[in-house]
């Protein structure tokens, strides 16, 4: 196939694709072969804020430091470590880079603000918000899927869930 047919091909393929999402039309994909690979399951890393005494830290924006656990596939703890964060108040950005450097996938959270979330999304960390009490137990029952994100973004109603919110 030569290179003009091909990038006809391409461009006639993301044509019909974009058509398709944009119109809620089936997306029928036929042809050739192949095989869907089996995949090891891989452990899940969760990263919680939080305070000198284990707690899940109400706001984000103020933790000092995050405990990262590392949860089997059978949904049971395997292994903590601590990632400290940067002094003073305020954006945590540069800890969610780091995050997403060690592979983690979800950020258990009590509160957390608009601006973070989206930094959090640029790299492919998963936010849940709402978590409170012990943060080992926050993260394995994030993993074992009783815990839900609560939808609330700080400094709107994240004061009406998480008492000291600032």
């Amino acid at each position: 196939v030569s290179r003009p047919t091909f990038g006809r091909i391409i461009e006639s393929a993301r044509r019909k694709t974009a058509d398709a999402l944009v119109n809620g039309k089936k997306l029928r994909i036929a042809g050739g072969v192949f095989a869907l690979q089996q995949r090891e399951p891989v452990p899940l890393l969760v990263a919680v804020p939080v305070t000198s005494g284990g707690q899940v830290e109400t706001h984000f924006g103020r933790c000092e430091r995050l405990a990262v656990f590392t949860i089997g596939t059978d949904r049971d703890f395997q292994a903590e470590q601590t990632l400290e964060a940067s002094i003073g108040p305020g954006c945590r950005s540069s800890v969610i880079s780091r995050l997403a450097a060690i592979h983690v996938q979800a950020l258990v959270v009590g509160c957390i603000g608009e601006g973070a979330i989206r930094i959090c999304a640029a790299h492919g960390i998963m936010v849940v918000r709402g978590a409170s009490g012990v943060a080992r137990g926050a993260a394995l029952a994030f993993a074992r899927g009783e815990l839900l994100d609560s939808g609330l973004v700080c400094g709107m109603t994240c004061k009406a869930i998480v008492r000291n919110c600032r």
